[in-house]
């Protein structure tokens, strides 16, 4: 046992009748009770099959009661999670299965065409006659675990890749120590509580929803609602009906949500803060989300190798900052310069962390260079304020370098993004032989606007306005959408080729 299995034991066998989880697809909430009695029947049925602790699982299901049943099932059971979109190509499971040997995978019965891939069945049979809603249970008989079956803190609870938008995704493997501190952290800067019920529209699959909104809830004996995905159609009533006090979405559903009217019904009361992170926010879009529907916008910071939040902006009636991602919590973070000297406020550097949450190697890379004396450098580029919040002016190798002269794609966003005929924009560095790389915006008009001279020598003037000379954009893309990736985070990389 862990500290990590430990309360989620205590916590599931206490106050059994209370309800604790609802699926809004079965539109069911269901008590601790069957919570319980379900996640231990399903253990069972893992255990059966030959699964324990250290051997791998890969789960492949959608937002649902059922993810959350096999997740619990199989975290309290010490098997190493690796959660994966329902959705995944066969050649992209198989490529994930060749980077480690892994146990068994939990599909949707749906997917035949996962089932009948020739290296996908060459590798694992099919279970028959398992109770598990349907899904079906591919499993190895070989016995990846060299005999490991005592959970420590140190066993690794969930393994997840990296989005591998600036290169090959790498692989990271949380502990159950690092995910405990994780929530740990969650539920203090949130101020979570037993009276708290979180809305989950945000894939399961992902770190966000998985450690922020589902694990750190269960964990402070919270009530959980969940989604299958996001509906701008329905995220209002949902927030009402259902007394929800916090949601944790990405920029891009704020953006959705700003597109509306607003809704017919006031909103909940309930309602303590919405949470942003996943992506950059533009400052433009918090401040006129919360001015339309008076709720709190809390933009964070987090990553994968740091179990999620790293940063996060102050609950009310503390201050929060447009533009910044908040204050570190629960971990170190410092900023320095090439030569690894700290750098003090407003200076820009690189942003290093480290503590109890983040990890120390990548599996499939333990003597990568993101990992010195201790400290992990998270490939982001920013400055802290005297008040010591953290402003990020972009992933390094995002970052453009105009003859020398560094400039934040997010600070020309934001600037493109104040014009009300712009419904989204990504600025991008594309290459230049003489000066290295030259600003490019690629910009999405809202949908009752035409693209026309006049509309484009508006925006030039508006930038000249607003930006230095030097961070002016000197290429103007109109297109129909950006390309974005499950949590709405904009591939610049795939921008940066289409231009080329």
């Amino acid at each position: 046992m862990t500290i990590l299995t430990t309360t989620l034991n205590k916590i599931l066998h206490e106050s059994v009748d209370q309800n604790f989880i609802k699926d809004l697809a079965a539109d069911q909430w269901y008590t601790k009770e069957e919570v319980t009695a379900e996640v231990e029947r399903i253990a069972e049925v893992f255990k059966k099959n030959g699964l324990k602790p250290d051997d791998a699982l890969i789960i492949a299901v959608p937002n649902s009661y059922r993810f959350v049943l096999f997740y619990l099932a199989a975290l309290t059971s010490g098997i190493t999670i690796t959660s994966v979109n329902p959705e995944i190509p066969a050649r992209e499971l198989e490529r994930i299965l060749v980077k480690r040997p892994y146990r068994g995978v939990l599909l949707e019965e749906f997917r035949e065409d996962l089932l009948t891939d020739q290296e996908i069945v060459d590798s694992f049979k099919l279970t028959q006659n398992q109770d598990l809603f349907g899904n079906q249970l591919l499993i190895t008989e070989e016995n990846y675990a060299n005999g490991r079956t005592l959970l420590t803190e140190s066993s690794v609870a969930i393994q997840m890749f990296t989005s591998g938008t600036t290169g090959e995704p790498k692989t990271v493997g949380i502990s159950h120590e690092q995910l405990f501190a994780a929530t740990r952290n969650i539920r203090e800067s949130h101020q979570l509580t037993d009276e708290d019920i979180t809305y989950v529209c945000l894939p399961l699959f992902h770190i966000n929803a998985q450690v922020i909104s589902l694990l750190s809830t269960i964990l402070s004996d919270g009530k959980i609602v969940i989604g299958k995905k996001f509906s701008a159609r329905s995220f209002w009533s949902i927030i009402t009906d259902e007394k929800i006090t916090w949601v944790s979405v990405a920029p891009a559903i704020l953006t959705i949500l700003l597109k509306r009217q607003q809704p017919d019904t006031k909103i909940s009361h309930n309602l303590r803060f919405i949470r942003s992170a996943s992506a950059p926010l533009a400052p433009s879009i918090a401040e006129s989300f919360e001015k339309t529907f008076n709720v709190p916008v809390i933009e964070s910071y987090g990553m994968t190798e740091a179990a999620s939040q790293i940063c996060i902006n102050p609950l009310p009636p503390e201050k929060h900052i447009f533009g910044s991602v908040g204050k570190p919590y629960g971990l170190e973070l410092k900023i320095v310069n090439e030569e690894n000297q700290l750098l003090t406020p407003e200076i820009v550097g690189d942003i290093v962390i480290r503590g109890a949450n983040v990890i120390d190697y990548y599996v499939d890379r333990p003597d990568n260079t993101d990992f010195k004396d201790g400290w992990f450098y998270t490939g982001d580029v920013g400055y802290l304020n005297d008040e010591g919040y953290l402003f990020i002016v972009g992933r390094k190798k995002e970052v453009i370098n105009r003859g020398g002269e560094k400039i934040s794609p997010y600070e020309v966003e934001d600037v493109l993004l104040q014009l009300p005929e712009i419904d989204n924009a990504a600025v991008v560095g594309v290459p230049d032989p003489i000066i290295g790389q030259k600003v490019a915006a690629f910009i999405v008009l809202k949908p009752d606007i035409t693209e026309s001279q006049q509309l484009l020598k508006k925006i030039q003037q508006h930038c000249e306005n607003q930006l230095s000379a030097f961070k002016r954009p000197e290429f103007y893309y109109f297109v129909k959408e950006l390309p974005a990736g499950p949590t709405g985070k904009i591939q610049r990389k795939k921008l940066i080729e289409q231009f080329t």
